[in-house]
């Protein structure tokens, strides 16, 4: 295994040995794709949360992911650049005002030339964080204001703690998983985490 490689999991309430972009949504934190994350337990949690909210047995899908040839966008940490990906692709859905609605739809078009996009979750609030920073923006005249308005939604929007997601966005991206095997997830033996909604990463 290269240093490129890396060892991804998906947790799911079935195995999925060939992952489908057609089932994807796109109002997820780095939009529509195949979410995975490099953190077994985290894959295990989603699991079970898939699996408690529609049925079925909670399974892990490992893979191995060789991206060399890839063109990816990793984030480190919480940065104003990470906070600008989730609120242009969670806003997607959302209705807003055609100038909100076109800031928004430049963002997404500017991350929408990777074949993957990793880096850590938002928390729960991030719809609350979104529509202030909205608001504030509206108010926005100068570039000044501008950074100052990024800098209250940065601060707003947490990750939550140790966590990590990687979304597979193209075609290209999910021919580079290999996978490696599918296993069904000890419910008693898992530590759970906090989950609120199994759409989020790591989960189908």
């Amino acid at each position: 295994m290269s240093n490129a490689d890396a060892v991804l999991f998906h947790g799911s309430n079935l195995c999925v040995t060939e992952p489908n972009l057609r089932y994807s949504r796109k109002c997820l934190d780095f939009g529509s794709g195949f979410y995975t994350t490099n953190i077994l337990n985290q894959a295990r949690n989603w699991a079970i949360s898939v699996a408690n909210e529609r049925g079925g047995t909670p399974y892990v899908t490992s893979y191995l992911f060789k991206r060399n040839n890839l063109n990816g966008k990793s984030f480190r940490g919480v940065s104003k650049e990470w906070a600008w990906c989730i609120v242009a692709y969670r806003m997607a859905a959302r209705t807003c005002s055609p100038k909100m609605a076109e800031i928004f739809k430049k963002r997404r078009d500017f991350f929408s030339v990777y074949d993957y996009i990793e880096g850590e979750v938002a928390d729960d609030d991030v719809f609350d964080s979104v529509e202030r920073f909205c608001s504030f923006l509206s108010l926005c005249k100068t570039e000044k204001d501008l950074e100052m308005s990024l800098g209250i939604l940065v601060n707003d929007i947490k990750s939550k703690g140790k966590n990590h997601q990687l979304c597979l966005k193209t075609r290209k991206a999910i021919d580079a998983l290999e996978h490696v095997k599918a296993g069904d997830v000890d419910v008693q033996n898992t530590e759970r985490g906090n989950p609120k909604n199994s759409e989020r990463t790591g989960g189908a």
